[in-house]
């Protein structure tokens, strides 16, 4: 049986890792993509604050994980701060950038 794991227009509250099993990405009621194990979705509608712009359905058994919209921002706070520590530390080693001040270095 398919199950709709989210549907078209509805509100983001959760991002989607796909453990196992396959779904369609469907769009205006058309299938637009397949994806299956390892893949991840939902993440527009929490990164833009927007509703969904596709339906997600399940073409066999599946099992996802899920992440809300406040552990999913979390996570993407934590990578961009060791993102940007990690290219700092590279501008910081790099000796022509030493001529820099701190303000224009950041």
């Amino acid at each position: 049986m398919d199950v709709d794991i989210f549907t078209e227009k509805e509100g983001g509250k959760q991002f989607y890792v796909l453990i196992s099993g396959t779904v369609d990405i469907m769009s205006g009621g058309e299938v637009k993509s397949a994806l299956s194990k390892g893949a991840t979705f939902g993440e527009l509608a929490l990164l833009n604050d927007t509703p969904r712009t596709a339906t997600i359905r399940t073409t066999s058994k599946c099992e996802c994980w899920a992440l809300d919209r406040k552990e999913f921002r979390l996570i993407l706070k934590r990578l961009n701060k060791a993102n940007h520590a990690e290219i700092a530390k590279f501008i910081d080693d790099v000796e022509m950038f030493s001529l820099l001040s701190e303000h224009q270095r950041e």
